[in-house]
């Protein structure tokens, strides 16, 4: 997905191939080409990803409408991309805010 500042990218998979849930984020210097979703071949420098990996679909739209919201409209790519070492990050994200949850 195209950002302001960073695009970011959400590769997920269907929840068969799950054996345990999880979301996993990382960032990258240079960026990573993804293609922009809805298009096949226009190519996106994504510096943040996060991986999602959900036995059930329930939670999904939630959340990728959340991290749409906060890094895509919001400001949290850029405070993400600010943080010194993996403990800043982990509380940036622990602090997030699923509604409903």
């Amino acid at each position: 997905m195209p950002g302001p500042i960073y695009d970011i990218a959400v590769p997920h998979t269907d929840p068969d191939y799950v054996v345990k849930p999880f979301i996993a984020v990382a960032r990258t210097k240079e960026g990573i080409p993804f293609v922009q979703m809805g298009t096949r071949d226009l190519h996106l420098k994504t510096r943040i990803v996060f991986v999602l990996g959900f036995k059930t679909g329930k939670y999904q739209v939630k959340i990728l409408q959340t991290l749409v919201d906060l890094f895509i409209q919001g400001t949290m790519a850029e405070e993400f991309m600010k943080v010194n070492d993996e403990d800043e990050a982990l509380e940036l994200l622990k602090n997030i805010k699923i509604e409903g949850n």
